[in-house]
């Protein structure tokens, strides 16, 4: 069962809650970011599947993750898909530390100052009731690749 969250005061839609993902959004009340790993090949994958997407394994569990990581890509959002939500605003994607990768909104910088290469670490923000893992650069980091 997938119920959606709407975020109250914007109308947005919020993450999907379902019954794969519930330990994720567990952990994420908690300030814990969590990963899917295969017990069979290793692999860490986000999102949730029923099978590892690598060796179609049922057999993985949820493993704690640092939540740091690097900046491989990000885009500046200046027009919202919505009247009500702010601009601008940066989605970027991360590699973390620990092996996957995350599609996530960065936060707590300008998007001028961005740099891929750059250190980034998970930070937990309320939006409506749910506390959503977003990323934020490292304090003091020398960002890498100037592309």
């Amino acid at each position: 069962m997938t119920q959606t969250v709407t975020v109250p005061g914007l109308g947005l839609p919020g993450p999907a809650l379902s019954d794969l993902a519930a330990p994720f959004w567990e952990a994420c009340a908690q300030r814990r970011l969590v990963v899917p790993a295969c017990d069979s090949c290793g692999l860490r994958f986000f999102v949730p599947e029923v099978v590892c997407p690598r060796c179609w394994s049922a057999d993985w569990t949820w493993a704690d993750s640092p939540g740091l990581g690097t900046l491989y890509s990000a885009t500046t959002v200046h027009r919202a898909p919505l009247p009500d939500v702010a601009s601008p605003y940066v989605i970027g994607v991360v590699d973390l530390d620990d092996g996957w990768t995350m599609m996530t909104h960065l936060v707590d910088v300008d998007p001028d100052d961005l740099r891929l290469g750059q250190r980034v670490a998970v930070t937990f923000r309320d939006r409506g009731g749910v506390l959503l893992p977003l990323f934020a650069p490292v304090a003091g980091d020398v960002a890498g690749d100037e592309g």
